[in-house]
């Protein structure tokens, strides 16, 4: 698993694959690549957890407080706004706008959610210690400082609305 530090990301690399229709043939899924490879892993800033694990419509979550002009924020708006700018090229998506998964929680701090890949009903994200032992799903608990290595390996448009999904594919708990 190849990962880039989020300050080192650059936008310019990322691509987006042949469009697959979904649900009413006017939505579309497309795969992401990064410098010619088949997904992209990011390694966040170090952060804490805003939320435990959380269910929602069968899929498992949580949410990371990130500052609000930190690293992690503006990197996730430049993969949008690239992502928009991409898409924007082609006639069917002209009108097509990003509505992400963030939101303001104080005044200089907002809260990122990040999806947590599952195998059925079970959670398959790594969790490991600062010395990358695995750690009890358990220990993964609101306030918690981490370190998060996402994946993004596709995004979306449903009508009109760009999206994507940050997956939590592995996380070193700090404390």
């Amino acid at each position: 698993m190849s990962v880039i530090k989020a300050k080192s990301l650059d936008t310019t690399k990322i691509d987006v694959c042949s469009p697959k229709p979904i649900i009413d043939g006017k939505s579309y899924t497309f795969t992401l690549t990064y410098d010619g490879t088949d997904s992209l892993m990011i390694q966040l800033p170090r952060c804490q957890l805003f939320t435990g694990i959380y269910e929602s419509d069968g899929k498992c979550y949580c949410e990371i407080a990130i500052p609000a002009n930190g690293l992690a924020n503006k990197m996730y708006f430049d993969i949008a706004f690239s992502l928009e700018n991409m898409l924007r090229k082609e006639k069917k998506y002209e009108n097509v706008s990003f509505f992400g998964h963030i939101r303001k929680i104080i005044d200089d701090m907002s809260c990122l959610r990040l999806k947590m890949p599952q195998n059925r009903s079970n959670v398959t994200t790594e969790i490991v210690s600062k010395d990358d032992k695995p750690i009890s799903i358990s220990k993964f608990i609101k306030g918690s400082t981490i370190i998060p290595i996402v994946s993004i390996e596709h995004t979306y448009v449903i009508n009109e609305t760009l999206g994507f999904n940050l997956l939590l594919k592995k996380v070193v708990m700090i404390d």
